[in-house]
């Protein structure tokens, strides 16, 4: 399991506008998760799209937590 890391002091922060933007992406991804469900409730193969969906949620996550 990859050990989990965070940086003392980010070399750079993100600009009030960067995470103004990354933080609105919530709801995108929100909408984007409950489409795909809706998809997957069709036994359409959404297994792409939900792997680009939930690596999308990661990369959020990581950006806001580290270079906030």
């Amino acid at each position: 399991m990859a050990e989990k890391r965070r940086l003392d002091k980010p070399p750079v922060r993100l600009t009030p506008d960067a995470k103004n933007k990354l933080t609105d992406l919530s709801k995108d991804i929100e909408q984007a998760d409950i489409a795909l469900q809706l998809m997957e409730d069709l036994d359409m193969d959404m297994t792409e799209a939900r792997d680009k969906l939930n690596w999308a949620k990661k990369a959020r996550e990581m950006l806001l937590r580290e270079f906030s």
